[in-house]
């Protein structure tokens, strides 16, 4: 790498030296001041930060395309600061796949700074710096990617599935790993399969970092993966395998662990502070759906070890339930808004983060973040919703159609990501405060019944690793809007 400009800090070295050993008379030796000032920047260095650590990747293996390619990273700092540098992992018997540059990027694509890469043979992290330091701001998202010309990059399929986060440092709930395809170097949004390219931040610190500040702190954020589910640090109390049938009126069920599933028949349940692996929770099991079902900071993901198929059920369904800060992470299905032919009563989901993905066997799904089908009346209050299809075809984020004996919708505070189309809604009803994120869709946007609702307000937005979604431009309702 490149050695760190000196001549800039040597005659102030030169008078603090010469103050501190009282030779205000005397020259000081090259030799000293260059010691003092390889000093202060070893100590600079040893204050920056990266998200991963410097060993052998995990599960990193060599991309067979040999197509020119930008990779990243999407990150960001509960702190200011300064990025002073990016690292890139290059891997074996990948002959002349060293990057050729490197850049920093702003949440709407404009480069902030960039650096050549010089070649190298051999495994390793490569550490390249800027010409100068690039200030960045707290609570804001920022790339850092790397362009090789010749492919054959490191990558680690799904190995961004969850939110990483090391001291002020964290990436993203969305959009994290992205590349960009073309000739030359370009700004990475896309994605596939939440993969870890294995390129990293050196970020430092401000002098006076300011006072971190949370994502349900900042005004406007939306939920997280980091700010739903159960509480950091939570442990159960009880691990229970197998189904977990709740047959008691008015049982509240705290702090356990279930391997399985979660039958709800009994009305007036409680689920709280609860981990759900590898299945559901469900109020219509059997010939009543039971009403009065409240989930609070409840976690809902799938099974380390099962496969998904396209015949999952839901995560949490089918009607008269109040969800409030529900996580469902890696599902083929996510809320299901149901059963009023049955009787089952209003849905409310609010502060609540769900992923849906495609599943293991692809066959015909058709997933959703909520879908409604026969679905009560909806409430929506300040929830995310993402849809990653990865080529198999999920429906939307957001799904609630006509003609399937839906009713109505009253939304105020929505992030939707990804699908066909982000937000699908043919029913009558309310929608304020909606956030589309930007180019996440395949088709367009929305496909709404416009004449069916009485109040709409919209926006395409980015969003920031901590929720905080930035108005791009507004969205009129329209049967469809393309990019």
């Amino acid at each position: 790498m490149p050695p760190t400009p000196t001549s800039s800090v040597l005659p102030a070295l030169v008078v603090l030296l010469l103050v501190l050993t009282g030779l205000s008379g005397a020259a000081l030796s090259p030799s000293a001041a260059q010691s003092a000032a390889a000093a202060d920047t070893s100590r600079a260095r040893a204050a920056e930060a990266g998200l991963f650590p410097r060993g052998i990747p995990e599960r990193a293996v060599k991309d067979r395309s040999r197509r020119p390619v930008e990779v990243g990273l999407q990150f960001a700092s509960t702190v200011a600061g300064s990025v002073t540098g990016v690292q890139v992992y290059k891997i074996a018997r990948a002959k002349g796949a060293t990057p050729r540059r490197a850049s920093l990027w702003n949440d709407q694509g404009k480069r902030l700074a960039k650096v050549r890469v010089a070649p190298r043979a051999g495994a390793g992290w490569v550490t390249v710096r800027f010409a100068e330091p690039v200030a960045i701001a707290a609570n804001r998202t920022y790339t850092v990617s790397a362009f090789a010309p010749k492919g054959r990059h490191a990558v680690t399929e799904r190995g961004l599935r969850r939110a990483r986060t090391k001291g002020a440092l964290s990436t993203g709930a969305t959009r994290v790993g992205v590349h960009h395809y073309g000739s030359t170097s370009a700004f990475p949004t896309r994605t596939r399969l939440r993969s870890n390219y294995w390129v990293d931040v050196v970020f430092r610190a401000a002098a006076t970092p300011e006072t971190p500040v949370t994502p349900t702190e900042v005004k406007g954020a939306f939920p997280t993966q980091a700010t739903t589910g159960v509480p950091a640090g939570w442990t159960p109390k009880q691990v229970v395998n197998g189904t977990y049938r709740v047959t008691t009126p008015g049982a509240v069920v705290e702090d356990i662990q279930v391997n399985g599933s979660i039958e709800v028949a009994a009305a007036n349940v409680t689920i709280r502070r609860v981990e759900v692996v590898g299945g559901g929770i469900d109020n219509f099991a059997g010939p009543t759906c039971q009403s009065g079902l409240v989930v609070e900071d409840t976690t809902l993901r799938r099974s380390p070890t099962s496969g998904t198929t396209d015949t999952d059920p839901p995560a949490l369904g089918a009607g008269s339930y109040t969800a409030r800060r529900v996580e469902i992470d890696g599902h083929s299905e996510g809320f299901r808004v149901g059963g009023v032919s049955a009787g089952c009563g209003p849905v409310v989901i609010e502060s609540s983060w769900a992923k849906v993905v495609r599943p293991d066997e692809c066959g015909e799904w058709h997933g959703d973040g909520i879908q409604g089908y026969s679905g009560p009346a909806l409430t929506v209050r300040q929830s995310t919703l993402i849809l990653e299809e990865n080529g198999c075809g999920g429906t939307a984020p957001f799904f609630y159609p006509h003609s399937q004996g839906n009713t109505s919708v009253d939304i105020d505070g929505l992030l939707v990501d990804g699908g066909g189309y982000a937000f699908r809604l043919g029913m009558p009803g309310t929608v304020k405060n909606l956030a589309v994120v930007q180019n996440s869709w395949y088709y367009g946007p929305i496909n709404v019944k416009c004449s069916a609702l009485s109040a709409w307000q919209a926006n395409i937005v980015t969003v920031a690793a901590n929720g905080v979604a930035t108005p791009v431009r507004s969205l009129a309702c329209t049967m469809e809007e393309g990019n």
